[in-house]
């Protein structure tokens, strides 16, 4: 029973001291030369598109930067056309991308607690989206003729 004891005790206070160590490092590193913003806010919204029906359908995957000084800050994706993110108070450009979709550049001020719904409705660029890397089709194409003309090579022993 006093081993147990023992064992626990050591146990907590190694947690203890590795928790102590990770604290530090974590207030240091944020005072080190990073520039402490306010609290900021949450931007969310939807991203819609029309699809080839000219539809406006909601846009998965679309990708939403949100950039201050030419320096990224966040970068969020939709799901379901939905996307949010939180970001330090102060202005930054919005730039929402999407394959086969031109992309989309909004300025904004974000305020410390404030919540804003921004809506984005991207039009078609009429480019094809690539479902696959160009040499993938090439070596798909060579493939099937390998595998057509085995094919026929072994028709031709079965026949004779």
């Amino acid at each position: 029973m006093k081993t147990n004891t023992v064992i626990a005790i050591l146990a907590l206070l190694i947690v203890s001291a590795v928790s102590a160590v990770v604290t530090i490092r974590v207030a240091d590193a944020s005072r080190g030369g990073e520039v402490l913003y306010g609290a900021g806010g949450r931007i969310h919204g939807m991203i819609y598109g029309f699809n080839v029906y000219d539809e406006l359908i909601p846009i998965s995957w679309a990708s939403v930067t949100a950039i201050r000084d030419g320096q990224t800050v966040d970068k969020a994706y939709s799901n379901d056309g939905f996307y949010e993110m939180f970001v330090p108070s102060g202005d930054f450009e919005l730039v929402v991308e999407a394959p086969g979709y031109f992309s989309e550049t909004r300025s904004l001020f974000v305020g410390d607690g404030s919540d804003y719904g921004l809506d984005f409705y991207m039009e078609r660029n009429n480019q094809p989206i690539p479902e696959f890397p160009t040499f993938a089709v090439q070596v798909i194409a060579v493939l099937s003729l390998i595998s057509m003309l085995l094919l026929i090579r072994k028709k031709k022993f079965v026949i004779t």
